[in-house]
């Protein structure tokens, strides 16, 4: 059925219009003629989040995660990572700024496994918060979701000068890596990972 609506849509559309590179190839497969394709990727105030004042550089070591508490986050692939990050960077902090009451069940279960991990002392649900006040505390930001089309969290990073790992969905490996031939080549903005995969 949704091909055959995307098929329907694509015949009948003048200009068909879509945020990143990765879900052109989409497209065309559903019958989306190229010359009708353009891109209009989401954009963030650049001079807004360069402006960031980030704090002392003798706080430990922070690492962040800015997304709700919900299984498509995969926040426990993050807190396993932590874990991992942890045994090789004791004075590690960890943070997960985001609401925890869209799906409070995955949120109890992301707790048991901070608990069974050992790291309460290290962990902390922030809850949602303002993203200039959020990134101004980091040093890296990590997006561990199983799904993404382009994440204006990366964007906002990157343009605060925070590097940013993230797995391989959406546009993620676009806007960490760059597009093919983009110029000016600014080089990699952070490193991109496979899905569910801590050690990576």
């Amino acid at each position: 059925a949704f091909s055959a609506y995307s098929r329907a849509a694509y015949e009948s559309a003048n200009r068909i219009v879509t945020l990143y590179g990765g879900n052109q190839t989409m497209q065309q497969r559903e019958g989306a003629s190229p010359t009708r394709m353009t891109i209009i990727p989401n954009g963030v105030d650049i001079e807004r989040y360069a402006a960031v004042r980030r704090g002392a550089r003798n706080h430990p070591p922070t690492v962040a995660l800015m997304g709700r508490v919900v299984p498509v986050k995969d926040i426990k692939t993050f807190v396993r990572a932590a874990a991992q990050l942890r045994e090789i960077m004791p004075r590690l902090r960890v943070q997960i700024f985001g609401a925890r009451d869209e799906d409070p069940a995955y949120a109890r279960e992301c707790d048991d496994l901070v608990r069974f991990l050992g790291l309460e002392d290290c962990v902390e649900f922030k809850g949602h918060v303002e993203t200039r006040e959020a990134l101004a505390q980091i040093d890296v930001l990590v997006l561990t979701s199983l799904s993404e089309a382009q994440p204006l969290v990366l964007l906002e990073a990157g343009a605060a000068g925070i590097p940013c790992v993230a797995t391989d969905v959406g546009a993620c490996r676009e806007i960490i890596l760059g597009r093919p031939g983009e110029y000016p080549a600014l080089g990699a903005g952070g490193f991109v990972t496979p899905l569910a995969n801590p050690r990576a």
